[in-house]
């Protein structure tokens, strides 16, 4: 991400705001800003030019997705969302209005969990302390996407290539995985320094292998993709990385 003075700022802000609306008794604003304190792999920041200023300079508008947890994100009425979103962006834009000069937080949009695999900045926001359990220190770091009926062959190529320096996330395909288990797959994509696409059959059929695969392309991550055995043909712009 550029420079911007903004971005920076978001976690600090978030906290002023839980504080801010937990004393004016908000319970519902308080719950969604704590939803996002307590995982901040729940929002992405959007930073786009918006009208020019002076040469050459153009003023940047942030736009902040915040993905909800299906129980919290079911509690908004369908009617009330517009209205909470709008008071969140007041809110944030109001206490960093003095931060950045020529930037503003323009816009806030509520999204289900289950999207925040695909990121909206390039350096969405980590936690170290919830990484360092993923992966064994001074190795390339390997994201092993797969289907679950296939995880005894994803495990048999990361014991094969840890001797020779590889450390293998292996991903599971999960059709609702709990939070915990979304949280550590999300960290584990946003750390990754190479991707291992298991070809199988049924690999097109997750969307959790897709969005994994997507969520390396977009970020320009190296991927190989192996095809095991008999297989039909890789999909898409993966099949340009296939090996047999």
């Amino acid at each position: 991400m550029a420079d911007y003075v903004i971005p920076p700022k978001i976690p600090s802000t978030l906290h002023r705001l839980s504080a801010h609306y937990k004393n004016k008794r908000k319970t519902q604003l308080h719950g969604i800003i704590n939803s996002i304190i307590n995982n901040p792999d729940c929002f992405r920041i959007q930073s786009n030019p918006g009208h020019p200023i002076y040469e050459g300079a153009e003023f940047i508008y942030h736009h902040i997705y915040i993905y909800l947890e299906e129980n919290i994100l079911h509690s908004i009425d369908i009617y009330d969302q517009e209205n909470l979103e709008h008071t969140i962006q007041a809110d944030m834009a109001q206490l960093t209005t003095s931060v950045g000069l020529f930037e503003e937080i323009n816009s806030v949009t509520f999204k289900p969990l289950l999207e925040s695999a695909i990121p909206y900045s390039k350096e969405p926001p980590i936690i170290p302390e919830d990484t360092a359990g993923l992966w064994k220190p001074d190795m390339l770091r390997l994201f092993i996407s797969h289907r679950d009926k296939h995880k005894e062959t994803a495990h048999f190529i990361a014991e094969s290539l840890e001797p020779y320096g590889v450390s293998s996330f292996v991903a599971h395909d999960d059709i609702q995985p709990s939070r915990v288990w979304q949280g550590e797959i999300l960290n584990a994509l946003n750390t990754m320094e190479a991707m291992l696409a298991l070809i199988t059959d049924d690999f097109h059929d997750s969307s959790w292998t897709n969005q994994e695969v997507g969520f390396a392309l977009g970020t320009n991550i190296p991927i190989l993709s192996v095809r095991p055995g008999e297989h039909r043909p890789s999909e898409g712009f993966i099949s340009a990385s296939s090996r047999p």
